[in-house]
């Protein structure tokens, strides 16, 4: 674990693993991005309910700046949250920095929640040597288009389609 002053740098694109590290008299710092500030922030009533006391404080800034600021973050050690969003584009890289945990690693035990994430977006949140070191917030929206012609005249039904 890679700890700096009086944070421990849990990074991750979920809320899920929000709860180990909060104490009373210091808020949980949380960065983002727009669309995931906003995730985060409508699942903190649910998640302060089981958290009660615990103040969180989330920190926003435009896409390119949060991205920066958590490079920055990571390579000098200083002013790291103790949760940060990441767009998967950014995640090789930081995860080959070596600064995230582990996140498999006792007391997060992601491994067990494999299961609840798209196998596809769970795979995206190792890296090469194979630690979890994110979680997925979301798998992005999904569009199926179609020309309903075509397909009359091939015979399928457009619900073959979406079976899975």
């Amino acid at each position: 674990m890679r700890t700096t002053s009086r944070r421990r740098l849990i990074t991750s694109s979920s809320l899920l693993m929000l709860g180990g590290g909060a104490r009373a008299a210091e808020p949980l710092v949380v960065t983002a991005f727009p669309a995931v500030d906003r995730m985060i922030r409508a699942a903190l009533p649910q998640w302060q309910l089981r958290h009660p006391g615990a103040e969180v404080r989330v920190v926003s800034r435009a896409y390119p700046d949060h991205h920066t600021a958590m490079t920055t973050a990571l390579s000098t050690s200083g002013h790291l949250p103790d949760l940060m969003a990441l767009e998967t584009s950014y995640l090789g890289g930081f995860a080959l920095g070596g600064g995230l945990l582990d996140l498999s690693e006792p007391p997060f035990e992601a491994g067990r929640l494999a299961n609840e994430f798209a196998p596809f977006a769970f795979a995206l949140a190792h890296n090469r040597a194979g630690r979890v070191v994110a979680l997925p917030a979301d798998i992005g929206p999904g569009t199926l288009l179609y020309r309903e012609d075509l397909l009359r005249r091939a015979g399928i039904p457009a619900e073959s389609l979406t079976r899975s």
